[in-house]
């Protein structure tokens, strides 16, 4: 074999290497379910490709929820992070869909969670008010206060929803999809937990 050939040869060896040392897989989200390292350090951004800064959010049904919990949640392969207004009729009516890819992908690894960001008044949204989002639309996912509009930095709040979707091993954002569009959100979700 020439010297270029035994250097195909190892480059091809190296390459496969690398391929078994990576977390991830089917569609390129973490498959393992070990235990997690600290929240990824970024730097972070607000675009796909960029990783996601931890965030902290008042629970409706408990103390305050962070995205680092997700993170350290070692069955979540992927995350759909939902953020809406009482004013946004299409986020109203989104929500029996999340609650559905919530139940339909819990077992493949994806994590729903809804964060209110304004009430029905374009009031900042209160922990009673989510408490209050939850139970209206029946939901079982989580159900945050975002009275801050954390998420404002990541898109126009004025064409909510939002729905941003994170591989939770890395934190990285996979595509932010604002406006109502369940079509692209699923087959996101579906390519990416294969």
């Amino acid at each position: 074999m020439s010297k270029f050939g035994r250097f195909l040869v190892l480059l091809l060896a190296v390459g496969l290497m690398a391929c078994g040392l990576d977390e991830s897989s089917s569609g390129g989200v973490c498959q393992d379910t070990a235990a997690r390292g600290a929240y990824p350090e970024g730097p972070y951004g607000i675009d796909a490709g960029d990783f996601l800064k931890d965030m902290t959010f008042q629970d409706s049904e408990g103390p305050d929820f962070t995205l680092e919990s997700l993170h350290q949640d070692p069955a979540a392969r992927l995350l759909l992070l939902s953020t809406g207004a009482g004013w946004c009729t299409a986020c109203i009516e989104e929500q029996p869909q999340l609650e559905a890819w919530a139940a339909r992908y819990k077992d493949k690894g994806l994590r729903v969670v809804m964060t209110v960001f304004e009430d029905a008044l374009s009031q900042p949204a209160t922990v009673d008010y989510a408490k209050k989002w939850k139970a209206s639309n029946e939901l079982t996912i989580p159900v945050l206060s975002d009275s801050g509009a954390q998420f404002s930095a990541y898109y126009d709040s004025s064409l909510a929803p939002m729905n941003m979707i994170v591989e939770a091993c890395t934190m990285k954002i996979v595509k932010i999809v604002v406006g109502a569009n369940p079509s692209a959100i699923e087959s996101i979700i579906e390519a990416k937990l294969q």
